[in-house]
């Protein structure tokens, strides 16, 4: 649960969507019983948002190859200020560190993916060899007389 690391968007959109969540519920509830129910609804509410949130924020200090005991530096007042904002603007460990790999890694190796799919699509719309002209089969990615590329740059 506490393993591995997660990037500053990840991370932002994690707290975002468990605080939003938490608000919708409050609201809905203070709109539909009666505010005695409301105030033990929202303690209740504030104790699992900080269970989930210490997952959140101790994946987020392995990003930045910290242990996840310094999430206990939020309970520090003022403090807590310049280690949440470090959490949300600081950018994690370059590359893999002990906690795990870097996040940004894996997706920069989805977007390679990608990019390697969009070549070969414009590849396949343009089967003719450039070199010598001859038409190849459309999922050709060399030219069957030549040998020469037929994955078009940019």
């Amino acid at each position: 649960m506490y393993e591995g690391r997660w990037n500053r968007v990840r991370y932002f959109s994690a707290i975002f969507v468990m605080n939003f969540i938490s608000y919708v519920i409050a609201s809905i509830a203070g709109a539909t019983i009666g505010q005695d129910a409301v105030l033990t609804l929202q303690v209740i509410l504030w104790l699992v948002s900080i269970a989930v949130a210490s997952i959140f924020v101790v994946k987020r200090m392995h990003d930045l190859d910290r242990p996840g005991v310094h999430y206990w530096l939020l309970y520090i007042p003022l403090y807590n200020l310049y280690v949440a904002l470090v959490l949300l603007f600081v950018k994690g460990t370059a590359g893999p560190n002990k906690y795990g790999e870097d996040p940004l890694d894996k997706q920069l190796v989805s977007k390679s993916k990608n990019e390697k799919e969009n070549i070969k699509k414009k590849a396949r719309t343009n089967p003719a060899c450039v070199e010598c002209g001859r038409l190849n089969n459309e999922n050709a990615m060399t030219c069957d007389n030549c040998g020469h590329s037929l994955i078009i740059n940019g």
